[in-house]
C-alpha cells in the first residue's frame, strides 16, 4: 500500500488559507486521494511572549507532528515560503519535498539586512497607527507588488495588530541566508517566480545549483503567483511531491 501524499500549504502576509482553493481545486482534479491543507500560519504565533522564527517554527511543527505519518510536502508563498523555510531547517526529516512560491532566501549583505529590517519597522509602525485601507492602498503600490492582483481585504483592528508584529518579528533583515543551510537543499524542491517580477527571477538565480532544485519562470505572472497562475502552481506542488521513477537497468 502506498503511503498518502499530503500537501501543507502556507499564505503570504496578508493571505488567508482559502488563498489556496483555485490551487487545490487544480491538484483535487487530477490527485483526488492526496490530503491538501492549508492552515494559517498565524494560529501558530506564540502571542504569549515576543514573536521569533524559531517559536512560529517550534508550534506550527509540534501541530505536524500530530498528523498521521504521510509523505509531507511543504508549500510556501512569499512570507509563508520563509516560514516553510524555518519549518524544513528546523525538522527536514519531516518533509520529502518542497515548493517556494515568490520566495526570498535570504540576504547577504549585513547593510541590506539593516536597511530591510528597519524598512519593515516603518511599516510595522504604519500598519498600527494608519487606517487600515490607507496602508493597504501604500501596501500595494510597492514595486514588487505591481502586476498583479489579489482578492481584497478587511481585518479587524486585532488581526491588523497581529500583522505589525509578524512586519517586526519575521522581517527579512531578521532571517538567515539560507543559501548556507546545507540540510535544506538535500529536499528534492521547485522554486518559482513570475517573469513581470523582476525581482524574484533574478533571485532565483542565486540559489545553488544541485539535482534538487528545479527553478521555474512563469510567463507574464507578478508575484503573486497563487493568484495569477493557480494552474501552473498546482503542476508544480504534483511535480515534487511525485517520488522520482527509477529508471530501469
Amino acid at each position: 500500500m502506498s503511503v498518502k501524499i499530503r500537501v501543507v500549504a502556507l499564505h503570504g502576509f496578508l493571505g488567508h488559507a482559502a488563498d489556496w482553493q483555485p490551487v487545490f481545486d487544480e491538484i483535487r482534479a487530477l490527485r483526488p486521494n492526496w490530503e491538501l491543507l492549508a492552515p494559517d500560519w498565524m494560529e501558530f504565533l506564540q502571542t504569549d511572549q515576543p514573536l521569533t522564527f524559531a517559536g512560529w517554527a517550534n508550534r506550527f511543527l509540534g501541530w505536524c507532528r500530530t498528523l498521521p505519518a504521510a509523505k509531507n510536502t511543504i508549500v510556501g508563498y512569499s512570507l509563508g515560503g520563509r516560514l516553510a523555510l524555518h519549518a524544513v531547517d528546523r525538522q527536514p526529516e519531516l518533509w520529502s519535498a518542497g515548493v517556494f512560491l515568490s520566495t526570498n532566501p535570504g540576504l547577504v549583505d549585513p547593510k541590506e539586512k539593516l536597511a530591510r529590517w528597519q524598512s519593515d519597522q516603518d511599516w510595522a509602525r504604519e500598519f498600527r497607527q494608519e487606517d487600515f485601507a490607507t496602508v493597504l492602498a501604500k501596501w500595494n503600490s510597492q514595486p514588487v507588488l505591481q502586476g498583479g492582483s489579489e482578492p481584497d481585504r478587511n481585518f479587524n483592528r486585532n488581526h491588523v495588530a497581529l500583522l505589525s508584529q509578524c512586519l517586526n518579528s519575521f522581517s527579512l533583515g531578521l532571517q538567515n541566508d539560507f543559501r548556507d543551510r546545507m540540510d535544506l537543499w538535500h529536499l528534492r524542491q521547485i522554486w518559482a517566480a513570475g517573469t513581470r517580477d523582476r525581482k524574484f527571477s533574478e533571485l532565483l538565480k542565486t540559489l545553488p545549483e544541485l539535482p534538487e532544485i528545479q527553478k521555474w519562470e512563469v510567463d507574464e505572472a507578478s508575484h503573486r503567483l497563487i493568484f495569477d497562475a493557480p494552474q501552473e502552481v498546482a503542476h508544480f506542488i504534483m511535480r515534487a511531491s511525485m517520488p522520482p521513477v527509477p529508471l530501469e537497468a
